[in-house]
């Protein structure tokens, strides 16, 4: 059948956002989308992102090849950004990119604050093939963001250690109760909570604790 602009105009959604970078523009295809923002145009098909940031003098260009990686959109708490992060072998993410709304309380504010939920709906469905059946959520600022990965039977965390550049899945919390605990070079910890799990947050430190007070894991975030 021949190709026609209605028909390409089908295949091919447009979604537009405010950000702190400017505006936002998602390209979205089947099976390949394009996110224009600020000075980078990023591409993802074929199971490879490509990235070009346009310099003063030239454009620099990096590709990352996604074969056996997973792609994650998350949203932030309680900032409303729309990141993206990469899961690669190893239990370890990295951060890619982030869209930060436009901050303010006028109409138009909110109507790119809509937008841009808008445009990252489409992008978390552009992104599905590589979820693994997930839902993301980022908290903290920074280079101390902590990546959390909500699953049907269980959520996963990513912190970043003290000397380490990206965050690493620093414990998973299963809806029996049992959590799993990462060793490196090891097989994970697994602690059966069957009685009721109770997380204790302190300063920069989480404890999992059973009913009667006794603790069975603990986690100190670092920064």
């Amino acid at each position: 059948m021949a190709n026609s602009p209605y028909r390409a105009a089908i295949a091919q959604s447009l979604f537009e956002a405010p950000t702190a970078l400017g505006i936002a523009t998602l390209h979205f295809a089947p099976k390949h989308l394009r996110l224009e923002v600020g000075a980078q145009v990023w591409t993802i098909g074929n199971d490879t992102i490509s990235v070009v940031t346009q310099g003063k003098r030239r454009a620099k260009r990096k590709s990352i090849v996604l074969e056996g990686a997973h792609l994650y959109m998350a949203k932030a708490w309680p900032t409303g950004e729309i990141s993206v992060w990469v899961e690669r072998k190893g239990g370890a993410v990295q951060r890619l990119l982030g869209l930060q709304p436009v901050i303010g309380m006028d109409q138009r504010a909110i109507e790119g604050w809509r937008q841009l939920d808008r445009l990252a709906a489409q992008l978390k469905r552009a992104l599905s093939d590589y979820t693994r059946g997930s839902t993301a959520f980022e908290f903290g600022r920074g280079g101390h963001r902590v990546l959390t990965l909500k699953y049907a039977e269980r959520m996963v965390v990513f912190a970043r250690p003290i000397f380490r550049e990206n965050p690493r899945r620093v414990v998973e919390v299963y809806d029996d109760g049992t959590i799993a605990l990462p060793k490196r070079k090891k097989d994970d910890v697994r602690v059966e909570m069957r009685k009721g799990v109770e997380v204790i947050a302190s300063g920069d430190r989480i404890c999992f604790c059973r009913p009667d007070g006794l603790q069975v894991a603990a986690y100190t975030c670092p920064g």
